[in-house]
């Protein structure tokens, strides 16, 4: 960690890389007419300088809420959408973040459309699944979700339950792989496929080979891998039904594409590939939905870059933001 003589120095010049946009902050939950007109405050700190000198890193997170709910006041949107966030690219969706999400969307009171931020590198497709079902069920009047960069693999599973997918230039979807253990099903199977084919190859080896699998894999997870990525396509069959598609296109069709229709784990699914996919009904570009997105994710990627640094930890949203917003600590390699 720098020394005292050094501390500004180096505040400065990350918040200066980070091109970090100074907000008024509202107070908490305050009317949107008072936090429009309440005048910036010129001593407000930095927000890195406010993560580098707190004692306790959830010292901030009052500080971190207010500057996101203004982000949500200016937008507008606050007043359309009942807004809810799966911001978390440190771990990856469980039951308990079905959990979180259920309890969240199930104590809200207002009939308003559901807005839903996903940042998410994936994880089980069963929960997954819940929190879209959840996410239909509670919106009422509508259900969108904004990706202002990735919802991949379960997170994509998850998206595509929704009425729209609002998105930008650098937001990327990706194949619904789902996880055996903690590797992707498809890659685990075309790496089982690879080493049979060397075994062919070289028959001498195949002992050597089929101990290497032996006591490398569990033989349940083996059994697991078809049966896992056919209910990855029935659960997104089923999220599917009831949309209007491009002509062609069906919820089985696309369903199966989405699982087995990339060979890499990590195939990028940019906005024109979803768009002729899912078609123009269901992925919408540059909306005020995707800009409000981009601007949160903005502001907790700068966060992040000083609770990491400096604290050790990361931030993380699951839920509505009065009590969704957590700082994990990092695991220690």
């Amino acid at each position: 960690m720098p020394n005292d003589g050094n501390r500004s120095a180096v505040i400065e010049q990350v918040a200066a890389e980070a091109e970090v946009e100074q907000q008024p902050a509202p107070q908490l939950g305050a009317p949107a007419s008072a936090t429009q007109e309440s005048p910036v405050n010129p001593k407000e700190k930095n927000i890195f300088a406010e993560i580098y000198e707190a004692k306790n890193v959830r010292d901030v997170i009052p500080r971190i809420k207010r500057d996101i709910y203004q982000l949500m006041t200016d937008s507008g949107l606050a007043e359309k959408y009942s807004i809810f966030f799966l911001y978390d690219d440190g771990t990856n969706i469980a039951r308990g973040t079905s959990n979180q999400l259920y309890s969240a969307m199930s104590s809200r009171k207002e009939a308003k459309p559901l807005y839903l931020l996903i940042h998410s590198g994936g994880g089980k497709i069963e929960p997954a699944y819940l929190i879209s079902k959840c996410c239909k069920s509670y919106s009422g009047k509508g259900f969108v979700v904004s990706v202002p960069r990735f919802a991949k693999s379960a997170a994509t599973l998850l998206a595509l339950g929704a009425d729209e997918i609002h998105m930008g230039v650098v937001s990327e979807l990706g194949p619904i792989d789902p996880q055996v253990g903690n590797y992707p099903a498809l890659g685990l199977g075309s790496a089982i496929s690879y080493i049979a084919g060397l075994c062919k190859q070289y028959p001498d080896a195949m002992q050597m080979f089929a101990q290497y699998l032996s006591s490398s894999l569990n033989l349940h997870d083996l059994g697991y891998l078809e049966r896992v990525s056919e209910s990855a396509t029935q659960y997104a069959a089923r999220l599917l039904s009831g949309k209007e598609f491009p002509e062609g296109q069906t919820a089985a069709k696309i369903a199966k594409r989405f699982v087995y229709g990339y060979k890499d784990h990590g195939f990028v699914i940019d906005r024109d590939e979803a768009l002729s996919i899912l078609g123009d009904k269901v992925v919408k570009f540059d909306t005020p939905e995707y800009q409000l997105g981009s601007q949160i994710h903005e502001y907790l990627e700068n966060v992040n870059i000083g609770c990491r640094l400096w604290k050790s930890h990361f931030c993380k949203i699951v839920g509505a933001l009065d009590d969704g917003l957590m700082m994990w600590e990092e695991e220690k390699e």
